[in-house]
């Protein structure tokens, strides 16, 4: 079965049909703002755009847990700035699976690998990533 979520104003729909979430987000969604905001430190905040009943969600955030990968968990209905991190990263429209993984200016969706994931985010971290960079 499916379970349709609208996102608020939108016609976006949910399908959890096999165990994950698929978002198809409205057309033109970009949020309040266009990039993330940047934790102390100078380096960019690790966001993790999800939904709590999201299992693809909670296996992306205990990879994250797991690896030390410390992350700025957002509701993917609540703040639409993700619509514009998959904008500037080449999202060409369509469902995807979520969560969406935001770092800098990079943007992740339909991730099948959350470990690899979170030891990519770690090396970028450890590399000092600023918002501005990849």
């Amino acid at each position: 079965s499916s379970c349709a979520h609208p996102l608020p104003g939108s016609m976006a729909d949910t399908d959890c049909s096999d165990g994950s979430c698929a978002i198809r987000p409205p057309p033109g969604v970009t949020g309040s703002s266009a990039q993330p905001s940047s934790s102390g430190g100078g380096k960019a905040p690790v966001l993790v755009y999800s939904r709590t009943v999201c299992g693809l969600c909670w296996m992306c955030r205990w990879n994250f847990w797991m690896a030390g990968v410390d992350f700025e968990l957002r509701d993917v209905d609540k703040d639409t700035s993700w619509g514009a991190a998959l904008d500037s990263n080449g999202y060409q429209g369509g469902t995807f699976k979520l969560p969406v993984v935001v770092h800098g200016s990079k943007a992740w969706w339909d991730i099948r690998d959350h470990a690899g994931l979170a030891k990519e985010i770690k090396e970028r971290i450890a590399g000092g990533c600023l918002p501005e960079g990849q």
